[in-house]
């Protein structure tokens, strides 16, 4: 059930909560967590707060709307400094990078 829930994007319209739905009532705990994120995600956080804190498992009743993500970006993006080819030093070449031509 995780990997449909996952996977919720690629359902159509009817489809997706229907999924989102049956995730709630699933038996294992990291499932209906899964769900609840789908279901707040869907602009209804007061409806998944709601389905969380009936919930018989600890671990599901403490859960919390999360904030949405931003886009993951790579440590190339983030890092400020210079990369070697632009402070006029040559990129070290070690066996792995000589496979791939340039």
């Amino acid at each position: 059930m995780s990997g449909i829930l996952d996977a919720i994007e690629a359902l159509d319209e009817v489809v997706a909560p229907q999924a989102i739905h049956l995730g709630l009532g699933w038996a294992r705990g990291s499932v209906r967590l899964l769900a609840l994120d789908l279901l707040a995600r869907r602009e209804e956080v007061e409806a998944a707060r709601h389905r969380a804190a009936a919930d018989p498992d600890q671990k599901v009743r403490a859960w919390t709307a999360r904030r949405p993500r931003g886009r993951i970006t790579s440590a190339g993006e983030t890092d400020s400094r210079p990369r070697a080819d632009e402070r006029g030093h040559p990129v070290p070449r070690n066996a792995q990078a000589m496979l791939f031509l340039e």
